[in-house]
């Protein structure tokens, strides 16, 4: 078992895709964490909340942040 702390609060849900946990927070950041031990092994910051769960597709991880501007991130897709 093992617990990671971001720096602000986590309502999304996170998913699972391969050997990595991703988990988006109200920090502004998604998170990328090694499914057994909870290490960070990769983040982005979009510097806005990230409150909704991502979705994966076949080629990519899909999340929006709370931004004004109506961000949407596509990662891994072409």
């Amino acid at each position: 078992a093992w617990i990671f702390n971001a720096k602000r609060q986590i309502d999304s849900s996170p998913v699972i895709v391969g050997g990595l946990v991703f988990v988006g927070s109200h920090d502004g950041k998604l998170y990328g964490l090694e499914l057994e031990t909870g290490k960070e092994l990769w983040s982005f910051t979009d510097g806005r909340p990230f409150s909704a769960s991502p979705a994966v597709g076949e080629q990519c991880l899909v999340i929006g942040s709370e931004s004004n501007t109506g961000k949407l991130y596509c990662f891994g897709g072409k």
